[in-house]
């Protein structure tokens, strides 16, 4: 999935989450991005965010989100944005989850759009 507006961003996260694509997830971030989990411990690079996306995708059921705030400038984009899901506990059963997230989003070469640093509760 390419994103070539920054603003598209937390629509196509929250896209890719609900059909649960873990490769779109991944195409969302640099290789060497920062990724801050929902326990709040951080993950680098390229395997740790595939190992991340797979357990969203795994563990949230449905998400829903919004973007709060968007600042561009050049090839640098600041974002926030809001969400609630539904995520799935290691029992099985489902809880309410909320938050609001701060990113910052680099236009690649190409144009696509993607992430250097993601915190899901900012």
């Amino acid at each position: 999935m390419s994103v070539t507006d920054p603003a598209a961003l937390h629509d196509a996260f929250t896209a890719a989450i609900n059909t649960s694509d873990v490769d779109a997830l991944v195409a969302l971030y640099e290789p060497d991005a920062i990724a801050v989990e929902l326990d709040g411990s951080e993950c680098t690079g390229a395997g740790p965010i595939r190992a991340m996306c797979a357990a969203l995708a795994e563990s949230i059921e449905t998400i829903h989100g919004s973007t709060r705030k968007l600042y561009v400038t050049g090839d640098l984009a600041l974002s926030s944005g809001r969400w609630t899901a539904k995520v799935r506990l290691p029992d099985g059963t489902l809880a309410d989850a909320e938050g609001v997230t701060s990113e910052v989003s680099r236009r690649q070469p190409d144009g696509t759009w993607r992430f250097v640093i993601d915190d899901p509760l900012f």
